[in-house]
C-alpha cells in the first residue's frame, strides 16, 4: 500500500515574508491551492490509497469558506482517495464542516483516534500532544503503526511538544509529523521513524530548499521523499570579496545562478568585504537579473576593508580620522565600520 505524508500547505497565507507584489502574492496564493490538486493529481497517478495531512493544511481559522470549499470539493470529487485530517496549530478544526457526510474524509480530535486502512496497517492522530495521551494507544507489535501528530520534537513528550522516546516506547513504526516547514526524518529507539514532511510549496526566503512530500511504503515499511514544489526558493549567500567593482559582482552572481531556473524565487546575500572606495551597488544587481526570474532580491550584507598599515604615514584629513577612530577602543567593531562609513562618505563626497 502506498501513501502520501504532506503537511504544512498553509492555503491562503498573506505571504507578508516573500516580498512579492501585491499581484504576485495573490497569484501564489493560487499556486499553493493548485499545489495540493497536483498533489490529488499524484496520488492518483501512483495508486496510492490514502493522503495523510499531518496540519497546518489552511493557513488561518479564518481562511474565506470559498477556500475550504474548494478543497473539500477536491476531496469528494476523487472517492478513491482516503484523506487523514489532522488539525494543526493555525486551522483549528473550521473546515471540519465542510466535511460532513464525505465518505473518504477521515479526520482527529483531541483524543487518539485510529483507523485500520488494511489488515496490518493502522492510522492514528491526535490534535492535541500531552504527555498522558499515549497511554490512550495500545499498538500492536505486528502492526504497521502510522500516528499522526503536528508540534516539536524532544525526547520526552511535553504540551506541543512530541516525545520520541515515548512515541518508541508504544511502539510507533512511522510518526508522521507537521510544524516543520523542511523535509526531515529521525530514527526511533524501536526501530521505527520520526518523519516532517515539510512544506509542499515554499512561500518566503525563510523556506528556501527542495520542498515535497514523503510517499510511504507500507508492504516494504519504507518512506522516501519526492521533490514536488512548483517554485523553487534560494536564499543564497555570494562572497564578494575579491571583488573590485560592480562588474565583478556581476560576474560572480551569474557564475552563482548559473542552475537557477526562471521559475525560482531568489535573494542573493551579498557579503565578504569591499574595499575602501569601492562599495557594492545592490540595486544596479537586481535590475541586472530580476527580469530571468519570478521573483529576485539582493541585500548588501558586505563590510568595509581597511588595512591600518595603509594609513600609517598618511597626513591627511582621511588618514587621520581613519587612525583615531581605529585606535579608539571604546568603540566595538561594528560601531568603528558605522562611524568609518559615515565619516568617509562625508569626507570623500559620497564615495566609501
Amino acid at each position: 500500500m502506498l501513501l502520501i505524508h504532506t503537511s504544512d500547505t498553509h492555503l491562503h497565507a498573506s505571504l507578508s515574508a516573500s516580498h512579492l507584489s501585491p499581484e504576485k502574492a495573490s497569484e501564489r496564493r493560487r499556486e499553493l491551492l493548485s499545489t495540493f490538486q497536483r498533489l490529488v493529481d499524484a496520488a492518483v497517478a501512483r495508486g496510492v490509497f490514502g493522503i495523510l495531512i499531518a496540519g497546518d493544511l489552511f493557513d488561518t481559522e479564518t481562511v474565506p469558506k470559498s477556500v475550504m470549499k474548494n478543497v473539500a470539493n477536491l476531496m469528494a470529487s476523487h472517492p478513491e482517495i482516503a484523506f487523514y485530517y489532522l488539525p494543526g496549530n493555525h486551522e483549528k478544526e473550521t473546515f471540519l464542516p465542510l466535511c460532513k457526510g464525505l465518505q473518504n474524509f477521515y479526520s482527529f480530535g483531541e483524543t487518539f483516534k485510529t483507523y485500520t486502512l488494511e489488515e496490518g496497517v493502522t492510522v492514528s492522530g491526535r490534535s492535541v500532544i500531552s504527555p498522558e495521551a499515549w497511554g490512550e494507544l495500545s499498538l500492536s507489535p505486528n502492526t504497521y503503526s502510522i500516528v499522526m501528530l503536528h508540534g516539536d520534537v524532544a525526547n520526552k513528550t511535553a504540551e506541543h511538544t512530541v516525545g520520541l522516546d515515548d512515541a518508541a516506547a508504544v511502539g510507533v513504526s512511522y510518526l508522521a509529523l507537521g510544524h516543520y516547514h523542511f523535509f526531515r526524518d529521525m530514527p526511533l529507539s524501536n526501530g521505527g521513524v520520526a518523519v516532517y514532511a515539510g512544506t509542499p510549496e515554499g512561500r518566503g526566503y525563510d523556506e528556501s530548499g527542495e520542498k515535497g512530500y514523503v510517499l510511504i511504503d507500507t508492504d516494504k515499511r519504507s518512506y522516501q521523499f519526492v521533490p514536488f514544489a512548483k517554485r523553487r526558493i534560494f536564499d543564497m549567500e555570494l562572497d564578494v570579496s575579491s571583488a573590485e567593482s560592480d562588474t565583478d559582482i556581476l560576474a560572480l552572481t551569474e557564475a552563482a545562478l548559473k542552475d537557477k531556473r526562471r521559475e525560482d524565487l531568489i535573494r542573493i546575500r551579498l557579503s565578504g568585504t569591499h574595499p575602501l572606495g569601492f562599495s557594492p551597488d545592490a540595486l544596479l544587481v537586481k535590475a541586472h537579473f530580476e527580469r530571468g526570474f519570478y521573483a529576485f532580491e539582493v541585500k548588501d550584507e558586505t563590510h568595509l576593508k581597511i588595512n591600518p598599515e595603509d594609513f600609517r604615514y598618511d597626513r591627511s584629513l582621511k588618514g587621520e580620522f581613519i587612525r583615531s577612530v581605529l585606535a579608539d577602543d571604546t568603540l566595538d567593531a561594528q560601531t568603528k565600520e558605522a562611524v568609518l562609513a559615515k565619516g568617509l562618505s562625508a569626507l570623500t563626497g559620497g564615495i566609501v
